[in-house]
């Protein structure tokens, strides 16, 4: 059955895919079988901006973190793991609801992307909704 939107993951498709991973959820190694067209799409300048802000986030540089999602972002709107990523950066800020929103555009960007889904049931869990 095809999905419009959705390809199947070749090993191409999953090392641009690996590229995204910055958190827990994405860095378990579990794979989907497919992956949305949107996330293939990122140009390359907009995942570098991604990766230094992972970087920097991991690092807990969070200001550097911010300003390079943002940049990723600002280079391609649609960048589901950058707004996932800018809602991990937001949370660790102590900016909850910004935090909240990012990561409800993700889902709204790439409804096929999970990282969104998780990001929003750790921000529900931990307030008890």
């Amino acid at each position: 059955m095809s999905v419009p939107g959705v390809i199947s993951v070749t090993p191409e498709t999953a090392r641009s895919v690996d590229s995204e991973a910055c958190n827990s959820w994405t860095e378990s190694g579990v794979h989907s079988p497919t992956v949305s067209v949107a996330r293939l799409e990122v140009p390359d300048k907009a995942s570098s901006e991604f990766q230094k802000a992972c970087s920097s986030y991991k690092g807990k540089r969070l200001t550097e973190a911010e300003a390079h999602v943002r940049k990723a972002l600002d280079i391609y709107p649609e960048y589901a793991a950058s707004w996932v990523l800018l809602g991990q950066v937001l949370d660790a800020e102590h900016h909850e609801e910004d935090a909240g929103k990012a990561c409800s555009h993700a889902a709204t960007v790439d409804p096929q992307y999970i990282a969104p889904y998780l990001c929003l049931a750790e921000f529900e869990a931990r307030s008890d909704d």
